[in-house]
């Protein structure tokens, strides 16, 4: 996941390409590399949890955000839907909104610190 950015260049988008596949077709558990990380940084991450286990070395939501660009973020959103993702006029350096939506989902899955934090806020 080093090489991939979670853009909608064509070769990140072969990447999730080849996650889904893994996930929906060959019925891979991803969830055990979840919450998925990605670019130099996650190098760092997926090491700690080799090296200490996911237990010892949990990636907490907020290490996740951290890795995205708050100005790419805002772009993204600004563009997700003036184009379709088959279009070959796309804007450049945008993130694979397919990609943020599945992330998202991970980190407020059931039993998960965001969802125990959102199920107190909204009480």
């Amino acid at each position: 996941m080093i090489s991939y950015n979670a853009t909608i260049s064509e070769e990140d988008r072969l990447i999730f390409e080849i996650l889904n596949l893994l996930e929906n077709i060959y019925k891979i558990n991803m969830g055990i590399i979840c919450p998925i990380v990605w670019g130099e940084k996650s190098k760092e991450i997926y090491e700690k949890r080799n090296k200490f286990g996911s237990t010892l070395n949990r990636t907490t939501p907020e290490q996740v955000l951290e890795l995205l660009d708050g100005k790419k973020m805002w772009r993204t959103v600004l563009n997700h839907t003036r184009f379709p993702l088959n279009n070959d006029k796309k804007v450049p350096g945008l993130y694979d909104v397919r990609f943020l939506l599945r992330v998202f989902l991970s980190l407020i899955h059931a039993g998960s610190e965001v969802s125990v934090k959102l199920r107190h806020l909204f009480r």
